[in-house]
Order: C-alpha cells, then structure tokens, then sequence
C-alpha cells in the first residue's frame, strides 16, 4: 500500500504522512477532477440505471447484468476507465460505454436482448466480472486504505481533503485499477504458478516446460536453498510461538509454510527505503510545513558550501567557450 503513495507522500518526524511539496499540485489536481465528477458520475449512473431497466429479464443472465449495470459502485468503476493518468477526463468518452452496449444488444417486443457471441457483451461482461470480484474482496484493499489514510497528518486543508478522499469508494476503486488489483482464488494461483513449470502433453502426461534442465535444476536448488534458510533461521519463530495462547497460532507459525508466509509479511510491512537522492537531500536539509519547505537548524553550513560550489562553477564555466 505504502508503494502506492512513496513519490506522493513522506514521513514526518512524528511518524505521520505528509504531501509532498513537489506533488502537491497533483494532488489538487485529483481530488479536483474527483469532485467534478460527481455530476457527470450522476448522468452515468442515471442513463445506465436505464439501459437496465430496458433489458428484457427473460434469464438468469439478463437480470445478473441489469442488476450489475444499476450499480452505483460499477458506475464508479467504468467511468475511471476515461480517467487519463494526467487525471483529465472527457464526458463524451463515455459514449464508448453506450456504444458498446448498443451493439451488445437487439431490439425485441419483451425489452433489449443480449448478444452473447458478440465482442462489445464480451468486453462489458469482462468489466463486470473483473468489478465483482474486486468488490468481494474489497476489505483487502480498503481496510488498509483506511489504516494508511487515518496516518496522514491533517496539517492543512489539502491534507484534510486528501485523508477524506482515501476513505471514499472512488479511492478504493482508482487504487484497485492503479494497481491492477484482481484477486485470486488459491487453486487459481497454484494451477498459474505451476503452469510456469510444467504443461500436459496430449497424451495427458505432464512435461516440464523450462527451457533447459540446468535452469530447472538452478531454480529447485534456489527452493530448497530458501526453505533450509527459513528452517534454520526460523527456529527464533519456533522459540516465539510456544509463548503464544492459541494454539491454532502457535501450530501455524511452527509450519514451514507458516515461516514462508511470516517472512513475506514482514518484508511487505517492513518501511522501504527511499532512494531518490535529490529527495533525501532535501529530507535532510529542509523540513515540509503547510507554508513550504523549511531550512532546517544546523543545515546553514550545507546549503553555503552548496551555493558556494555552484558559484564556483559558474565561474569556470563562463571561462569556456562552447
């Protein structure tokens, strides 16, 4: 989550979030095209409520789409499909939408029918199993959404703005689409990883599918190098756990697989570093507060040697003819 917001957001001394300075126009710019909006989101909403309504619910399948295509929350999702990464957005872009699903469907006596074969169903229905499956699994993303956003600091106005925008439906679901989120069953996720590996042939046996049997010998000896790493390092774990009261928790973290998981869960919440030298200097030397950036005390020295080089510099360059 933190990866999502490190070039937008710093840590103050306290701990807390704050804008940072160079990014503070981008974030006016998002929480502005947020607010504007509202009124075409509304006339979304309301046209598509409509195609909705018109749709003949013959079916099982024609009722599910309706009942999807009503939904404020899909509404929410489509339209940030027009959204530009320069946070620009275009109204009539989203005659894309009403486009496809005139071609996703027939006039007929008892309401509009779906054309299942078609491209433009296909494309929409995608859209709606890609939403639904993000919504289930919301808490995932917008629990810690919530947790980040309660630890920006509320210095300023924008800042306030910005703690309430990551608390709305709209952040969860830009999050989800910036980050590609599409959560996945563990079978799923378990038949992809090996798919990587091994493949059927057509006389149903498996094969392995690696280029070359050194480069799976290189990869299993990496495996096993992990999990002897994890077995003897992780007796601290083991030595951890029997002070534990649950014994549910206790059995877990004694398992291989549960030292695996405890390593990637610490490595995903451990702070990464920032190496963006020009923003470290500047970390180092100024301090952020709501009226810009700050010298900070005992930085006097740094910054006269610095202004001293560049003068330096421009000196012995005005010497050169280029």
């Amino acid at each position: 989550m933190a990866n999502q917001f490190q070039n937008t957001l710093v840590r103050s001394a306290s701990g807390g979030y704050l804008i940072r300075l160079a990014r503070k126009p981008i974030v006016e710019r998002k929480i502005a095209l947020v607010n504007r909006l509202q009124e075409p989101l509304a006339r979304f909403e309301k046209e598509l409520t409509a195609w909705a309504d018109d749709l003949a619910k013959g079916d099982r399948m024609h009722v599910d789409f309706a009942e999807k295509l009503a939904r404020p929350e899909f509404a929410k999702f489509l339209i940030l499909d027009y959204v530009t990464d320069e946070m620009r957005f275009q109204e009539s872009e989203l005659e894309n939408v009403f486009g496809k699903l005139e071609e996703a469907t027939d006039e007929t006596a008892a309401g509009l029918k779906l054309n299942p074969e078609g491209q433009p169903f296909k494309e929409l229905k995608e859209s709606m199993d890609r939403f639904s499956l993000i919504w289930e699994n919301r808490d995932a993303l917008q629990e810690p959404l919530t947790h980040f956003a309660d630890q920006i600091v509320g210095q300023d106005e924008l800042h306030l703005q910005l703690k309430t925008y990551c608390k709305t439906e709209f952040a969860f679901l830009m999050l989800a689409r910036e980050m590609n989120y599409l959560p996945i069953q563990a079978d799923a996720a378990a038949r992809d990883w090996l798919s990587q590996i091994v493949t059927k042939s057509d006389s149903g046996k498996y094969e392995v599918t690696y280029p070359s049997e050194e480069e799976l010998k290189n990869r299993i000896e990496g495996w096993f190098q992990d999990f002897r790493e994890v077995r003897r390092r992780g007796r601290i774990v083991d030595e951890f756990a029997i002070s534990l009261a649950e014994p549910a928790v206790q059995s877990a973290m004694k398992t291989l697989s549960g030292k695996l998981l405890l390593v990637k869960l610490v490595e995903d919440a451990a702070e990464r570093p920032d190496v963006n030298g020009l923003q470290l200097w500047f970390d180092e030397h100024f301090e952020e507060r709501s009226e810009g950036l700050v010298l900070r005390e005992g930085a006097e020295l740094a910054i006269d040697e610095f202004l001293a080089e560049v003068a330096g510099m421009e000196s012995e360059l005005a010497k050169v003819d280029f």
